[in-house]
């Protein structure tokens, strides 16, 4: 026999399943990922890889636009 769920238990099952019914809606944020390469020798980088119609696309961001 399983024990009975308190009120505040199953308050916070109900909020975890209605959060993640939401975040199941919201699909693809970006494709590809983002690296934080750190300072080298031009300062910090941030390249974006993705693929493009089966190729691999590499942009380089600037800290703004990350």
């Amino acid at each position: 026999m399983q024990p009975l769920k308190t009120s505040a238990s199953a308050a916070r099952h109900n909020e975890y399943a209605r959060l993640r019914a939401q975040l199941a809606d919201i699909g693809w944020i970006s494709e590809g990922y983002v690296q934080d390469r750190g300072p080298g020798a031009g300062g910090p980088c941030y390249p974006w890889t993705r693929k493009v119609k089966g190729k691999t696309v590499c942009v380089a961001l600037s800290k703004e636009t990350v």
